[in-house]
């Protein structure tokens, strides 16, 4: 109307804003993006002040393993041709989603799982029948088998890589050698292995001559020369140094009152744990596939 102090109605195909409902879209994804993102600063936030942030940690460490599982079923679905409407962390209410060709991909609010939607998963379920060849039941056996074990294969996976990792950049534990792994502190002053030198990390290569490997241990021997010197041969930083040390008797030393043992037993101080061998890129590989057979059939 003329002279109403009206603007033009929104033309034709306008949302409500007086854009397109494309850029209506993309606003509300900013919009409930910037509404995710609050809740995870405001979580985050809270977890350092409440001192639970390892907690925190372990529980994103399990998300991000339920969604590499569900990202198995979408890729092999979508490598079979099979339609996916959806890839979700989370169920019930939307927080944030956005649409890439078929598929819409986002978060929900109740964080306890993810899921792929596969039209068809059932016989019971309706279906455009545009999409019925490529709903799940459509497919033949052995394609509907590989989706199903894609998320486990991703936990093999996992498994293998993590293995890879450690064996490459930390290192693998060899029951054979053995390290000092800490070193003990008496209430009324230094343990003997503090003050003959020993160090976090020492390898103990032979006690009085006697070399150390998987089936002879340097404790039986320091628990039975109590009092007398025993000469250690280890290697640290690449090196071999000797070090001698006198064993405390233990059975000499009283806590409250009471002797610590009832026999003679030697005593110098410090803890003990296997190296750390790492290995090269290659050789890691056989060695986490061997690691994964093995803890796979102690599972079983």
């Amino acid at each position: 109307m003329t002279g109403s102090g009206l603007g033009p109605p929104p033309a034709a195909g306008l949302g409500p804003t007086g854009l397109g409902p494309a850029d209506d879209e993309r606003r509300e994804q900013r919009a409930a993006l910037a509404r995710l993102a609050l809740v995870v600063g405001v979580a985050i936030v809270a977890s350092l002040l409440a001192g639970v942030v390892k907690t925190v940690i372990v529980v994103l460490a399990l998300i991000l393993m339920i969604m590499l599982h569900e990202l198995g079923h979408l890729l092999t679905a979508k490598w079979g041709h099979m339609k996916v409407t959806e890839y979700f962390l989370g169920f019930g209410p939307r927080l944030w989603s956005i649409r890439r060709g078929e598929t819409e991909y986002g978060i929900k609010a109740l964080w306890v799982g993810g899921y792929v939607k596969i039209p068809g998963m059932t016989n019971l379920e309706r279906v455009d029948p545009a999409d019925e060849p490529r709903t799940y039941r459509q497919q033949p056996f052995w394609r509907r088998l590989s989706d199903a074990v894609a998320g486990s294969t991703v936990h093999f996976l996992l498994a293998l890589g993590l293995f890879w990792m450690v064996i490459v950049f930390v290192g693998y534990p060899n029951f054979g050698r053995i390290q000092v792994a800490g070193l003990l502190q008496l209430e009324s002053g230094q343990v003997p292995a503090r003050m003959a030198g020993f160090q976090v990390g020492d390898e103990i290569v032979a006690v009085d001559s006697n070399r150390i490997d998987a089936d002879h241990g340097p404790a039986d021997y320091i628990q039975g020369h109590p009092g007398q010197t025993v000469t250690f041969l280890i290697r640290r930083h690449g090196r071999l140094v000797t070090l001698t040390d006198v064993p405390l008797d233990l059975s000499k030393v009283a806590f409250q009152g009471v002797p610590v043992a009832n026999t003679p037993t030697g005593f110098v101080g410090i803890n003990l744990g296997p190296v750390a061998e790492r290995a090269n890129p290659a050789v890691a590989v056989g060695r986490a596939g061997r690691e994964v057979a093995s803890f796979s059939v102690l599972t079983v």
